[in-house]
């Protein structure tokens, strides 16, 4: 694994929030911004862009891990925290990946941080709800609109559910938890290794984050993704 620092940074509004960084302390810094829901878990060796000289750069969103709860938060808020823990460790310039639920935060870094931000991809992100709704299963489409107009009975037994199974992931078991041809390959190794180890953290943060999470993808995200420069869509 390589050596990995743990800092908690503060924010202007008086919050915390918990980061890891490793990789060398002149290297670009790269900000990971994860799935839905996060778990503040320092990446292998073999999956951290650290060995590739980068200076990987990765806080939990508020409400998971140590980080203040920020009750409704936007996903533009990300940026704003983004830029908080880059100035605590005295980095100017960055790259950022998004990866599914953390697509949308790292595409709010490349619309809002623009002067910064030097380059975004997303990995599987979801689209605005607010207008792309038809892009959306059924389901999710139907979960989202309650959340929309401020219904959130069952949001909160939903992430209930999923914070109880994500309790329970193993390496041995990863591979069940995804639909996909893909997805259930690349359930090997350290890559499943650590994503039994992150659902798991994920769920001893409770259901805050998470729900504060699935709450800022149903309302205005707050910036225009055709704002975002310098993106790359990875699948």
């Amino acid at each position: 694994m390589v050596s990995a620092d743990q800092l908690t940074v503060k924010t202007p509004d008086g919050r915390q929030l918990e980061a890891i960084v490793s990789g060398p302390g002149q290297g670009l810094p790269l900000v990971f911004h994860s799935v839905t829901p996060m778990g503040l878990v320092p990446l292998r060796s073999s999956l951290d862009p650290a060995q590739c000289g980068l200076r990987t750069v990765f806080y939990a969103r508020p409400g998971y891990s140590g980080s203040t709860p920020h009750p409704g938060r936007s996903v533009a808020n990300a940026a704003a925290d983004t830029a908080v823990v880059l100035d605590a460790i005295g980095a100017d310039r960055f790259v950022t990946l998004g990866w599914s639920g953390g697509g949308p935060h790292a595409l709010a870094c490349a619309a809002l941080l623009h002067d910064r931000c030097l380059a975004a991809a997303v990995v599987a992100g979801p689209a605005p709800f607010k207008e792309a709704a038809g892009v959306f299963l059924a389901e999710d489409s139907k979960r989202l609109r309650r959340v929309e107009a401020g219904d959130e009975s069952e949001l909160v037994k939903n992430c209930k559910q999923i914070m109880e199974s994500a309790s329970g992931a193993r390496a041995d078991n990863m591979a069940d938890r995804f639909t996909s041809v893909a997805d259930r390959e690349s359930m090997k190794g350290q890559f499943a290794d650590w994503m039994a180890e992150y659902f798991r953290a994920s769920a001893a943060s409770g259901v805050e984050g998470l729900r504060e999470d699935e709450v800022a993808f149903a309302h205005d995200w707050g910036f225009k993704v055709a704002h975002a420069r310098r993106v790359a869509r990875l699948r």
